[in-house]
């Protein structure tokens, strides 16, 4: 992250300081979810906290992958690798993919443990989606026009699911918090 900050303001670069925010976002999310769950702040609350503090920081991600999508899409570049690690890449990134969707898709009892994989999901999806345009680069077996379409339509698609994600995220963190204060206010 701190890298391509770095990068970013030394050589005036739009990508590499897209790039930062990304990691940054990302970061800041996994810092969220690790002090909400810390030992000695475990509750309901600080789980619908957790919720709704990454889901709109997830909200604020799908932006910055807008702009990302953007600034590749209109340069048309993606990372050239050898096939020997394109492959390797490839074999990575499904077994992170499917690693995710397991964890995911277990029954998760606390909200916190959800938007852990949730957060998952999303960068998993920017692997898939980093992994396409590598692959469309590499091997070139496509047209000029089809691959940016291509590229185009996964990109819109990766940020809706990622703004999606967050909004779930949200609605979620606010029904714990209500349902919170309502046995509260019973009490």
């Amino acid at each position: 992250m701190f890298y391509n900050g770095l990068l970013g303001v030394t050589y005036q670069s739009l990508w590499f300081v897209t790039l930062c925010m990304y990691y940054g976002v990302l970061s800041f999310m996994r810092f969220i979810a690790v002090v909400c769950g810390l030992t000695w702040w475990r509750s309901e609350t600080a789980d619908g906290l957790a919720a709704v503090l990454c889901g709109c920081l997830l909200t604020i991600l799908s932006f910055v992958l807008m702009g990302a999508q953007y600034l590749s899409w209109v340069r048309n570049r993606a990372a050239v690798y050898d096939e020997i690690l394109m492959i390797t890449i490839a074999a990575y990134t499904f077994y992170k993919l499917t690693w995710t969707i397991i964890r995911v898709f277990r029954k998760q009892k606390r909200l916190l443990f959800q938007v852990i994989g949730n957060i998952s999901l999303a960068e998993a999806a920017v692997s898939v989606l980093t992994l396409q345009r590598s692959m469309i680069a590499s091997f070139g077996a496509m047209g000029q026009e089809t691959a940016r379409l291509m590229n185009g339509l996964t990109g819109v698609g990766v940020c809706l699911f990622a703004g999606g994600l967050g909004v779930r995220m949200i609605q979620k963190g606010i029904g714990i918090r209500r349902k919170l204060n309502g046995k509260i206010k019973i009490c």
